[in-house]
């Protein structure tokens, strides 16, 4: 939560700039990304006394508002969305749970090296997971539940004349509380290994 709040002042200190000569300040519009790629994620639940969740690949796609802060540094507000199907097992047996929705919401910031030719970007993200309210995790809670994480990705150029670039990126948000409303105590880690495209500098 502290990363998002951080990231966000961050990316509203880059949005005035003085105008040359006028004294003033004007609004700095932000540029504009595009992502989509597929993830796959560890399971949501896995417990010996019951079946083990886990949703499958899932394509994911996303838009994020961006702002220079300068020396190749740049901060961004973004939205991203991951549908996939979700599977139980239990003793050799397997059925379907259904689809699960993921959305993020977050903050990030980023380094460009090498001439921008390789980026370097860590995020802070609140995640909703939206699915069946009869599988775990989903039925304990508010449905959406939410949940906070964070994330690391790499990203490289792709093309010289256009910023198309090849990503790929690790999630992981915590699951589970133990507590009446939210009896799911396993591990509760879920992490999320997303690959993909970005299109924008």
């Amino acid at each position: 939560m502290t990363l998002l709040l951080t990231l966000a002042a961050l990316a509203g200190a880059t949005h005035v700039r003085a105008q040359g000569g006028s004294g003033g300040g004007r609004f700095h519009r932000p540029r504009w990304r595009a992502e989509l790629g597929a993830a796959v994620s560890t399971p949501y639940v896995k417990d010996a006394s019951g079946p083990t969740v886990q949703a499958g690949v899932g394509p994911y796609l996303g838009g994020a508002a961006v702002w220079d802060a300068g020396d190749g540094r740049a901060v961004a507000l973004f939205l991203r969305a991951t549908r996939a199907s979700v599977d139980l097992s239990l003793g050799g047996a397997s059925w379907s749970g259904g689809s699960v929705t993921q959305l993020d919401l977050g903050g990030s910031g980023e380094q460009s090296v090498r001439g921008g030719w390789i980026v370097v970007r860590v995020a802070g993200d609140m995640v909703l997971l939206n699915g069946r309210d009869d599988v775990a995790p989903f039925r304990f809670g508010n449905n959406p539940s939410h949940y906070w994480g964070g994330e690391m990705t790499t990203l490289v150029r792709a093309m010289r004349d256009r910023p198309l670039y090849a990503s790929l990126g690790l999630q992981a948000f915590r699951l589970g509380g133990n507590t009446v409303g939210n009896p799911i105590s396993a591990d509760g880690v879920v992490s999320r290994v997303m690959i993909g495209v970005r299109y924008g500098r």
